[in-house]
């Protein structure tokens, strides 16, 4: 009986740990998946030499995200969704926001200009776990953070 205990305590031990693990596997693979699109939008800025932009939305709890010619209307592009239980995090979200789309704009150059940003995703019972990508120059440099316990300017992503 005594071993029975321990065993069962040991596994629900190892299902929490692997859950944690599990669901910041998920949130890394989102993190990925944005950066990623976020060059494309960069280098087809750079091939076409105009203004493309990278929108991302919260739609019926999932978020979506497009790349487009600026003079195309987010509402008439194609939009792609990441993995359900992804949400983007408000708070510690910083990009430029209008009608609900967050928005990085790249000018012909493959620059950002101001102001500068991060978007913050977080994952359905995934207690504190944040993975994040910023626009940080004007240059258009982009980089990816991860939850901290500390904050750094308020926000705890960096």
């Amino acid at each position: 009986m005594v071993v029975m205990v321990i065993a069962g305590i040991l596994v629900s031990i190892t299902a929490v740990s692997w859950r944690s693990f599990w669901n910041g596997r998920v949130l890394t693979a989102a993190q990925d998946q944005v950066l990623q699109a976020m060059r494309e939008a960069q280098a087809d800025a750079l091939r076409t030499h105009s203004t493309w932009q990278i929108n991302f939305r919260e739609s019926e709890g999932t978020v979506q995200w497009t790349v487009h010619p600026a003079t195309v209307s987010p509402a008439q592009a194609t939009w792609f969704s990441l993995n359900s239980g992804i949400h983007i995090d408000p708070d510690e979200t910083t990009l430029p926001r209008r009608n609900g789309i967050y928005r990085v704009e790249f000018n012909e150059r493959g620059n950002t200009p101001p102001p500068f940003g991060r978007i913050t995703f977080t994952i359905e019972n995934g207690g504190r776990l944040k993975r994040c990508v910023f626009t940080s120059t004007l240059l258009g440099v982009l980089r990816k953070g991860r939850n901290h316990d500390r904050p750094r300017d308020g926000k705890y992503c960096y």
